[in-house]
């Protein structure tokens, strides 16, 4: 498994306590450092305060939703090339495309095995260095 430097910093919105420590842990021992938060404007929050390199969020967080919450960053000029990683327990087709649509990078579907989760995320850091034309 890859690890990556701490100043690799994801922001992590999970509305569920026990869902957000194991993912938290998870990116942890992968060598990231996380900014844990539990809603989507402490996401906003948290992405303004941190700049950070992945934003991962839960599809069904309150105020805004992950969703929503996508389409507000990509609509921020500062925030357009950040990749954002949507997380949920919905694997319904129609769900998956209305989270690309909005602008994720990538989609995990509930409950997924952490070394999928440590491809989505270190697939998307170098991103951060390189933005898409």
């Amino acid at each position: 498994m890859e690890h990556r430097s701490s100043h690799h910093l994801v922001v992590l919105a999970e509305d569920d306590p026990d869902v957000r420590q194991l993912i938290g842990t998870q990116l942890a021992r992968c060598g990231y450092a996380t900014a844990r938060v539990t809603t989507g404007w402490e996401a906003l929050a948290a992405v303004e305060r941190f700049a950070p390199a992945v934003v991962v969020l839960d599809v069904d967080i309150p105020s805004p939703n992950g969703v929503a919450l996508t389409q507000l960053l990509k609509r921020n000029p500062r925030h357009r090339y950040l990749p954002v990683l949507l997380l949920t327990a919905d694997a319904d087709s129609t769900r998956v495309e209305e989270a690309m649509a909005a602008g994720a990078a990538a989609y995990l579907t509930k409950p997924f095995h952490a070394d999928a989760l440590q491809r989505a995320v270190a697939s998307l850091v170098p991103a951060v260095s390189q933005p898409a034309a």
